[in-house]
């Protein structure tokens, strides 16, 4: 599963005729941003303007994490990769496996 930022200026009508295909589609600042259904991400826009510098989204269904610098999604980690703190929180590492194990 990726998550797609497409690179264009996009209208509502646009926005409105894209066809159903298992991702969420959403306007921010006129750019399509495409993330897999079941992602919530609508405060993220809220967070970044008062200064958030890093936000994770957790979606244990699909057992993926959306990494935000920003209000757009910047990396999909899933599997073997490694969630970490990046200079926000320094040294906090965590396999994403390890996150979504059943106990």
């Amino acid at each position: 599963m990726e998550t797609t930022v497409t690179k264009k200026i996009w209208t509502e009508k646009e926005l409105m005729s894209l066809p159903e295909n298992g991702y969420k589609h959403e306007l921010i600042n006129g750019e399509l941003v495409m993330v897999p259904a079941g992602m919530e991400h609508e405060n993220i826009v809220e967070y970044f303007e008062n200064d958030t510098k890093l936000a994770w989204v957790i979606n244990p269904e699909e057992q993926v994490i959306l990494v935000y610098y920003s209000p757009r999604p910047d990396k999909l980690l899933a599997g073997s990769d490694i969630l970490n703190g990046e200079d926000i929180f320094t040294g906090f590492t965590l396999p994403v496996s390890e996150l979504f194990v059943e106990l």
